[in-house]
This record gives structure tokens, sequence and C-alpha cells, in this order.
């Protein structure tokens, strides 16, 4: 299929078939903004599986400490918190793209 675009919108040939420009602009910019969704959901997609294995690699620390750092006892359910409420906020905005 041949393909042609000039600048300005004079005129788009696609195989034997002549485009109008105007809905060939409006075809374009749809798919591009499809394209820009499925690179922003697939983004989204690999932070929330950063997300789930960040909370794992937590999990296996707070393993490790086996509750014998105050510290840890008392800051890693906050780290958790906030961690899961980003998670849900990037399962939610991946979810409407």
């Amino acid at each position: 299929m041949d393909v042609l675009f000039l600048c300005g919108g004079a005129h788009f040939v696609s195989g034997s078939h002549d485009i109008n420009p105007c809905m060939y602009a409006i075809w374009g910019v749809t798919m591009a903004t499809r394209s820009t969704r499925n690179r922003i959901r697939f983004q989204a997609e690999k932070a929330i599986q950063n997300i789930e294995r960040a909370m794992q690699n937590l999990a296996q620390l707070d393993g490790m400490a086996d509750g014998n750092s105050p510290y840890i006892g008392e800051n890693l359910p906050q780290i958790i918190v906030m961690m899961a409420g980003c998670q849900q906020v990037l399962v939610q905005f991946r979810d409407k793209l």
C-alpha cells in the first residue's frame, strides 16, 4: 500500500484511493492517541509490577528482621500502606486509559 502525505493537507493517496485530508488527520490523531495510551498503559503496568516486587522485598526484609528491630517494626507498616495506596492509584489510572 502506497501512502503519500504532503504537509499542509494538500493530498493523501493510499493505494488506488484518494483520502480526504481531514479524515486522514482525524484518523491519524486517533491512532496516535491510541498508540500513546498503549505506551502509557504499558508503563503503568510496569510501575505496578515494580511496586509489587518492592512490597515482596519489604516482606522479606520484615522476615529477616524477625521482630528484633523496633525501627523496622514501627516504620515498615507505614511504608507498605503508602506503597499499597500508590499501587491502587496506578491500577485505577491504568484501567481508565
